[in-house]
C-alpha cells in the first residue's frame, strides 16, 4: 500500500470534502425573445397544484414550504425588475414545477439530491408559453433547501428583461 505524504492526503481530503457538498446548478432557457416582454407589465402566479403526501404529512408541511418560499423569491425577482404582481387583472401568468419531472420536491436518488425548478409564462388568454427557464440540481451530501431554492430562482429568472 503506497503511503502518501501528510500533507497530500489533507489536501486530497479537503477536495473531496469541496467536491461531496457542492451543489452544481444548472440553468437553461428555451422561449426567449426579450421583445415578448415589452407590453407586459403586470403577472401573477398560476394556481398551486394538488399536492399529495409522498412520505406523510410532514413531507407534505415541507414540500408546501418550498413551493411558497421559491414563489416569494420570484415575486421580488420580477418586482425589483419593476413588473408589478397583479392577481386579478395580470398580463401573464407565471407557472412553475418543482422537484424531477411532474414531483415538487427535491428528490433523493441514490446518494445524491436532485431537484429542478421550472419556469414558464403564459400571456393572459392563451395557453403557449412565451418564455420559458429551467434551473436543474444535483447535490452530493446535505442540500440547505432554502438557499437552493433561493438561488434557482433568481438565476433562472436572470434574463427576463427589466421594465424601468
Amino acid at each position: 500500500m503506497t503511503r502518501y505524504p501528510r500533507w497530500i492526503r489533507a489536501l486530497l481530503a479537503g477536495v473531496a470534502l469541496t467536491w461531496i457538498g457542492c451543489p452544481s446548478l444548472h440553468v437553461e432557457w428555451a422561449d426567449y425573445n426579450p421583445g415578448s416582454f415589452a407590453p407586459m407589465d403586470r403577472f401573477a402566479f398560476a394556481p398551486e397544484p394538488q399536492l399529495s403526501a409522498n412520505a406523510g404529512r410532514a413531507d407534505l408541511e415541507i414540500r408546501r414550504a418550498n413551493r411558497a418560499l421559491a414563489t416569494h423569491e420570484m415575486r421580488e425577482a420580477l418586482e425589483a425588475k419593476g413588473y408589478q404582481h397583479d392577481a386579478a387583472s395580470p398580463d401573464y401568468t407565471v407557472h412553475f414545477l418543482m422537484g424531477e419531472g411532474a414531483k415538487d420536491v427535491y428528490q433523493p436518488y441514490g446518494s445524491n439530491l436532485q431537484g429542478e425548478l421550472d419556469v414558464w409564462f403564459v400571456r393572459r388568454g392563451e395557453t403557449d408559453r412565451f418564455w420559458h427557464g429551467w434551473a436543474a440540481l444535483t447535490l452530493y451530501g446535505e442540500i440547505d433547501a432554502t438557499k437552493e431554492i433561493k438561488e434557482a430562482a433568481v438565476r433562472v429568472l436572470g434574463p427576463v428583461p427589466p421594465r424601468r
